[in-house]
């Protein structure tokens, strides 16, 4: 009898310790202003379902967006000269932007985390972003340059075949997943600027679309801002994405131009992501293009010049292996491109080693 009476009062004291520990960290948060939960993410879907279409001037835009990854770093290059060296490459013009990211950079440890949905990239594809989300293997835009299709890897990347990863089981396990890993790294992902959708996929496949748009409303929900890269331009009406279209702070839609619609038989043309591309920016949602591989740099060259009154951000490198063209083509390119007067313009690693050479 006396030792339950013991038990019991035991457990009393326990449940008083709990209970003053918790009414002690409250005081303490309300104290400092906090309260722990995940900014909330805007909703403006209009009434019809679409994102709201409003034309907004681009200063104001750049600066009402959050900053996704490195999307709003500035490179001051000098246009009148012809020889460009790393140095002049690599001058920011200090707005407060992120630092530039490259492959030597060291802003997160060396041991990469890599979980099944969610991970941080190796190497030069760090320049595009610090997070990075992949659901899928294979991609059916066929590029003629991908290393998805082309690689020795292509067989172990999916090549043109899409399919859910296997790690993933089934669209709802993989989204279970998804949910899991982010909040479990949901505080380092916003610090580090948010997530990119994809690398080894198209996020705006047919294929593809609804499980990538889940899982970027679920981001947005939790704060975290997500960083479209696509080769397609017919989906901006799909029901899937208009939750995520309609945050404007919390979303960048970027389209890979080339100029070449020959070397990509299964994607959207050049000319159409231009014109989705436009049709985003007029909604009042922040753009950008990756302008790699420069394939031939006179084509790449007119798709600055075509968008730069609408394209916020440029990320520009040059093709990997053999190339139909010599350093001194690409400074000029540079130079073209410099005097176009674009400020938000990121030279990467692969174009500022190239130019530096003799």
């Amino acid at each position: 009898m006396n030792y339950n009476k013991g038990i019991a009062l035991m457990g009393l004291c326990m449940t008083a310790i709990g209970l003053a520990s918790t009414l002690f960290y409250n005081m303490s948060m309300k104290k400092r202003g906090q309260t722990g939960k995940a900014p909330a993410a805007t909703n403006d879907v209009k009434n019809d379902g679409r994102f709201a279409m409003k034309s907004v001037s681009s200063h104001k835009r750049i600066k009402e967006t959050v900053a996704i990854g490195n999307l709003h770093e500035r490179i001051g290059l000098p246009a009148a000269k012809t020889r460009l060296h790393l140095a002049e490459l690599n001058r920011e013009r200090n707005d407060g932007t992120s630092p530039i990211v490259s492959s030597s950079d060291n802003t997160v440890s060396a041991t990469r985390i890599h979980g099944k949905a969610i991970y941080q990239p190796d190497g030069r594809a760090r320049e595009f972003c610090l997070w990075a989300c992949n659901l899928y293997n294979g991609c059916s835009n066929n590029c003629d340059y991908c290393f998805n299709n082309k690689s020795i890897m292509a067989g172990t990347l999916g090549g043109i075949i899409v399919s859910l990863k296997k790690s993933l089981v089934d669209t709802e396990t993989a989204f279970e997943i998804f949910k899991t890993e982010l909040t479990r790294w949901r505080s380092k992902i916003i610090k580090d600027g948010g997530l990119h959708f994809n690398f080894v996929s198209d996020p705006c496949l047919a294929e593809t679309i609804e499980l990538n748009f889940r899982c970027m409303d679920e981001a947005q929900r939790q704060g975290v801002p997500c960083q479209i890269l696509t080769k397609c331009a017919d989906w901006l009406d799909h029901p899937a994405v208009q939750n995520v279209l309609s945050r404007k702070g919390f979303v960048s839609v970027g389209f890979t131009l080339t100029g070449r619609d020959d070397l990509e038989p299964g994607a959207s043309t050049n000319r159409e992501r231009i014109q989705s591309m436009k049709e985003l920016h007029n909604a009042g949602i922040s753009t950008w293009a990756s302008i790699e591989p420069i394939i031939d740099p006179d084509l790449s060259f007119e798709m600055i010049r075509e968008t730069a009154g609408f394209c916020d951000h440029y990320k520009i490198g040059i093709l990997s292996g053999k190339k139909g063209y010599a350093p001194q083509q690409i400074r000029d390119f540079v130079a073209k491109v410099q005097s176009l007067g674009h400020t938000s313009i990121y030279w990467k690693e692969s174009l500022r080693e190239f130019i530096n050479k003799q």
